[in-house]
């Protein structure tokens, strides 16, 4: 079973690296969606962020380099001030992810996708990935996993951003 899990884990990532993310390419326009904050329940959209940079961050409990992608993200984030990230989780139980904060003390902004139609809408394969967005809305760049590397390529890919 574990072997059929990474052989598919591993075709999806080489469909990703070959013919883009699903419906949302670089090049193209993100797909709007609203989902509830984790901490305040309240509704919040993509389109609500119009105007900033943008990192769509999937992430799950699970996932053993989101331990360290979210810190690093939530630095980045306070460091720029046009620089917001949405850490969308895709846990089956909200509880999970509100401790998961909790015990990383983790202040950005935190997404419920309960029923999983965000990630499913972006087609993400792996976790964590991580989705660069411009002012105006176009995705411009797109991360698979994590590793130091990847850190510092977002924050290169933020800095030359116009």
């Amino acid at each position: 079973m574990k072997l059929i899990i990474r052989t598919i884990t591993v075709l999806a990532i080489v469909n990703f690296y070959l013919y883009g993310l699903g419906p949302a390419s670089v090049g193209k326009m993100a797909p709007d969606f609203k989902l509830k904050d984790l901490k305040s329940g309240e509704y919040i959209s993509l389109q609500d962020y119009r105007g900033k940079i943008v990192i769509l961050d999937f992430w799950a409990t699970w996932c053993a380099p989101c331990k360290e992608s979210l810190p690093e993200l939530e630095r980045l984030a306070t460091e720029n001030q046009l620089l917001s990230v949405l850490a969308i989780n895709i846990d089956d139980k909200k509880d999970n992810a509100l401790q998961f904060l909790k015990k990383y003390d983790l202040q950005l902004t935190a997404l419920f996708d309960e029923n999983k139609e965000v990630v499913g809408m972006y087609e993400i394969p792996a976790m964590p990935s991580a989705i660069i967005i411009d002012q105006e809305g176009y995705i411009r760049h797109l991360h698979l996993g994590y590793n130091k590397n990847h850190l510092e390529n977002i924050q290169k890919e933020i800095e030359e951003m116009p």
